[in-house]
Order: structure tokens, then C-alpha cells, then sequence
């Protein structure tokens, strides 16, 4: 993976990818934070795996176990025993970093800023006569 702001490039860790399961990392030389933008193939991709590793694990199970739960829980252990490493090779192979825009950010944070306690409310009043 490339930073866009500093260039730097370094790589997707499991640290990395699961400290970040909405996609927003930084970068580990600047700091800066990024977020993964996914490519057109990456969702048709991902539910096409996900439905064949689901759909044989589930076949398995049931023909192996008969017990719907059992069948449900081993496809579901098994799909994301199998889907978690292709979802983070296809991150980090596939996906563009783009970096957080900065009037997103200040709208966030405005958002999330306390007000203080001395600080008088405005309150706006419309009286209709």
C-alpha cells in the first residue's frame, strides 16, 4: 500500500486490517489518516465467495452432521476461516488509499466538540402574532 500524502509505502498487517474494519487507517510514517476505497470487482467478488464457501460448508455439515445448528455454525467458523484472508488480500492488493478529507473531518469534530460550560445557548424564537 502507497500513502497518497507522503508516499511512503507499507503493508497491510493483520494488526492493521483488524484494527480497521471500516477501512480507515494511518499511515505509520506521517500519520496521516486514510481510508480504503474499494474497486468495482471487490463487493461481486466478495459475495460470490462468500456464497460458494458458505453454501459448501453448509452441504458438508449437514451431510456430515444433520444437525442444523452444528451445519450453521461450521459454515459460518469455515466461511470466515476462509473469507477473512481473501478480504484482506483483496484490500491490500486492490484497494486505493484516499485520505480522509479534511472538511469531512472539521464537520466531525465540530460535531463531537463538548460545549463548554460557561457558554450561553442561543435559542431562536419565532412568536406569530
Amino acid at each position: 500500500m502507497k500513502c497518497p500524502e507522503c508516499k511512503d509505502r507499507f503493508a497491510l498487517t493483520w494488526l492493521r486490517y483488524a484494527k480497521a474494519p471500516l477501512g480507515r487507517i494511518s499511515c505509520p510514517s506521517c500519520g496521516a489518516r486514510l481510508v480504503l476505497k474499494h474497486r468495482w470487482f471487490y463487493w461481486p467478488a466478495m459475495l460470490l465467495g462468500c456464497a460458494l464457501v458458505c453454501t459448501a460448508f453448509l452441504a458438508l455439515g449437514d451431510r456430515l452432521t444433520g444437525s442444523i445448528v452444528v451445519t450453521v455454525l461450521g459454515a459460518t467458523l469455515g466461511g470466515l476461516s476462509l473469507v477473512l484472508p481473501a478480504d484482506k488480500y483483496l484490500e491490500a492488493h486492490f484497494s486505493v488509499l484516499a485520505p480522509v478529507s479534511k472538511a469531512k473531518a472539521t464537520a466531525l469534530a465540530d460535531e463531537a466538540a463538548p460545549v463548554p460550560a460557561g457558554a450561553a445557548v442561543l435559542e431562536t424564537e419565532t412568536e406569530q402574532d
